[in-house]
């Protein structure tokens, strides 16, 4: 299985319509029978819709059981049921499932660009948001920097004003 079809099935359409089409073309009522034809455990059915994810081995294995096409399970697209093919027909099926396979993953990277555009939106505006923030903090604590009274102190720059003969004591 392909991580691309594993991210795909997790995103196809929703979640309820997949499992809908699992649910018709096996003919299971509940999530019990889905797991007897599945041939595993009811849980996994459980936390498959807790997940809202189903397994897509699950998927290849019911279109392999029932003779039904993928593009009908994924995606709710194109004729329900498999054609007989001819063995020359062969390689045209396995181009139009390559050029279906090529078309998702464009579509998908189309989506993780533009994703990427608005995120990178985020951060600029962001910056910007902070930068205002900065810049008013500063303003607003300028009053009171300028009304510190540094002391006369040779530390400062300043010469002390002698009087009364202490070199420490300034004048005012």
């Amino acid at each position: 299985m392909t991580l691309f079809m594993e991210r795909y099935v997790q995103d196809a359409q929703s979640f309820e319509s997949v499992f809908a089409r699992l649910m018709q073309i096996t003919g299971a009522k509940t999530d019990s029978s889905l797991a007897r034809i599945l041939q595993i455990k009811p849980q996994s059915v459980v936390a498959a819709r807790k997940r809202r994810q189903i397994p897509p081995s699950w998927l290849l294995a019911v279109a392999q059981r029932y003779a039904v096409t993928t593009d009908w399970l994924f995606f709710g697209i194109g004729q329900v049921r498999v054609r007989e093919f001819s063995s020359a027909r062969g390689g045209e099926t396995k181009q139009e499932a390559e050029r279906l396979q090529d078309a998702l993953a464009e579509k998908r990277l189309a989506e993780q660009a533009a994703r990427i555009q608005e995120l990178e939106r985020q951060l600029a505006d962001a910056k910007d948001e902070a930068l205002k923030a900065y810049r008013l903090a500063v303003e607003a604590m300028r009053p009171a920097v300028d009304a510190v009274q540094v002391p006369s102190s040779p530390l400062y720059g300043h010469k002390p004003e002698e009087k009364d003969g202490n070199a420490y004591t300034t004048g005012k």
